[in-house]
């Protein structure tokens, strides 16, 4: 007769392998894994690579942009809106972060998702003071729907070669420096 600990034991032991092996085989290796900064702590990298968003959003003017036209670069996408307070308290960092890094191969690309459109998004940056930030809107949230989003703000990192390496759920410090060399550092890659 078995024992019922040894048997459960060994029944653990061997979805652990299995898990492991699965991981093995089915990770991407072509993907980077570089240690985050602490700012990121919450970013989540993705097990296999997936193609950046397609939905076409607009800019100020009313110009149809989706992210194929900044392919090439490495893009922290951030999805935002006027109503959602822990969006209206980190985009002066983006705002700062664009600056920062303004002539490199990185691009911070903050697209509001206020369904009034880009008027009210325009009375917001201007009443905050954010003056580097292209002003970009879905009014429609496709773009929220396609990264199957569960909360505000959600913020994309899209390598150069147009695959998402991972995805952060919430609030971050964007400006800090060491966020700032982890961005430079997947442009140089």
């Amino acid at each position: 007769m078995f024992n019922k600990q040894i048997l459960a034991f060994a029944l653990g032991l061997a979805v652990v392998v299995a898990g492991g092996l699965f991981l093995a085989i089915w990770s991407d290796k072509d993907l980077p894994n570089p240690a985050l900064p602490h700012e990121l702590i919450a970013f989540e990298f993705m097990m296999r690579p997936q193609a950046a968003p397609q939905t076409v959003f607009q800019d100020e003017a009313g110009e149809k942009i989706s992210l194929a036209d900044f392919k090439g670069r490495v893009l922290l996408v951030n999805l935002w809106a006027t109503w959602c307070a822990p969006c209206v308290e980190e985009l002066p960092a983006l705002d700062r972060l664009k600056q920062a890094l303004s002539g490199t191969a990185v691009e911070v690309l903050a697209i509001s998702l206020d369904a009034d459109g880009v008027g009210v998004v325009r009375e917001f940056y201007d009443a905050h003071g954010i003056g580097h930030l292209d002003l970009l809107n879905d009014e429609s949230m496709a773009f929220y729907t396609e990264v199957e989003a569960r909360g505000l703000p959600i913020t994309l990192i899209i390598l150069p070669d147009g695959k998402v390496l991972g995805r952060l759920t919430g609030t971050a410090d964007w400006d800090a420096p060491a966020v700032q060399n982890f961005l430079l550092g997947l442009a140089r890659n």
